[in-house]
């Protein structure tokens, strides 16, 4: 696990496509691995993951980002990919 700052805001416009004012606000988020025999994944959100646990999950890919399933119970959560790659 790994901590990223992110960075999340915009400006207030006027009619003529100046800003006039906007506000920005750091927060800092967790990213965890995860890692398979052929690949490893870093997921944004707080999985409540431990050390060497075995997980049941799925990747979907959306419109715009990759997402992971994570399967515990009957319940299923998802979390955003930030980085794969190959092993």
């Amino acid at each position: 696990m790994r901590t990223e700052k992110a960075v999340k805001g915009g400006g207030v416009y006027t009619v003529n496509g100046e800003t006039q004012g906007g506000r920005v606000k750091t927060y800092n988020v967790p990213v965890f691995r995860i890692r398979t025999d052929t690949m490893d994944y870093e997921v944004e959100g707080r999985p409540d993951l431990s050390i060497d646990e075995e997980l049941t999950f799925r990747t979907e890919k959306g419109r715009h980002q990759l997402y992971i399933f994570i399967q515990r119970g009957d319940k299923e959560k998802r979390y955003s990919v930030v980085t794969q790659e190959k092993r």
